[in-house]
């Protein structure tokens, strides 16, 4: 059983009010979902009525709260489902509110890897760190290799290639060259690539 405490004006929301209960939890409702639920001071509610109060509303605010998050910027179902989890949500409400979302559109995580991948290699990075950057975004393994093994079709030489020309200064010695192998390194290419990479550019 749960006992409202007081019942208080929403100062940051019109025409809602905040119910406070003596469990220290606190909650925002509207008029109906006041009346609906029966919340005036010293009301007692059931637990299942508590229960179902919560789910009810907090359904509505994670709704709101992934919205805001998501339009802000793309997100993967695992980055969102973290962003919920961090705020308190319960694994249900979570649950729901990713799928409410995937049904909508609004989160695809195939699309989403697709853009990502491709806008990291068209900023200059390699298989390993757009691989790490993925990962970091809550990408499953099998849709980061799929995307990585699209742009390696297309070549990542190319981004090797025109990153070597860029920072070369005649005459070349091997102090710049480990520079710039060290800098291809933590983009993500491979010794591979590099190591393809100069030897183009020592034929050119």
């Amino acid at each position: 059983m749960a006992v409202v405490e007081r019942v208080e004006p929403d100062k940051r929301h019109k025409n809602r009010v905040i119910a406070y209960f003596d469990d220290r939890g606190s909650l925002s409702m509207t008029p109906s979902q006041v009346k609906k639920y029966g919340i005036a001071e010293g009301a007692e509610l059931t637990g299942e009525t508590y229960r179902d109060m919560w789910e009810e509303i907090g359904r509505g605010r994670a709704r709101n709260s992934a919205a805001a998050m998501l339009a802000a910027r793309p997100m993967s179902k695992s980055a969102l489902r973290r962003k919920l989890e961090q705020k308190g949500y319960t694994d249900e409400i979570n649950d729901d509110t990713v799928d409410f979302f995937e049904r909508a559109g609004a989160v695809d995580d195939t699309a989403y890897a697709e853009g990502l991948s491709r806008s990291l290699a068209r900023r200059g990075y390699g298989p390993e760190r757009i691989r790490r950057a993925m990962k970091e975004k809550g990408l499953d393994k099998e849709l980061i290799e799929r995307n990585v093994d699209e742009l390696e079709q297309d070549g990542f030489d190319t981004s090797v290639d025109k990153f070597i020309a860029s920072r070369v200064k005649p005459p070349l010695d091997m102090a710049q060259r480990k520079r710039i192998t060290d800098a291809l390194a933590r983009r993500g290419f491979g010794w591979d690539d590099i190591e393809r990479g100069w030897r183009k550019s020592e034929t050119n």
